[in-house]
């Protein structure tokens, strides 16, 4: 078997630590996620609500309504 670098430069001792400091990171990261989620449905529902007509409908207007097959 031919020695990786990888395999070579393998240290458990500073491994450890790094996993350590990778679960003491990972709130942080988990809110940074959270956040990034939050802004892109808020930018999608900018998006959509930029495009959307309103419409106001009075008692007696004719509107289209959706038929559904009885089964």
């Amino acid at each position: 078997m031919f020695p990786i670098s990888r395999i070579i430069s393998h240290q458990p001792k500073n491994n450890e630590a790094a996993l350590r400091t990778e679960l003491d990171l990972i709130e942080e990261t988990r809110e940074a996620a959270t956040l990034r989620a939050s802004l892109q449905k808020l930018k999608a529902a900018k998006y959509h609500n930029a495009r959307v007509k309103e419409r106001t409908f009075k008692v007696g207007d004719d509107v289209m309504r959706k038929v559904e097959a009885t089964a």
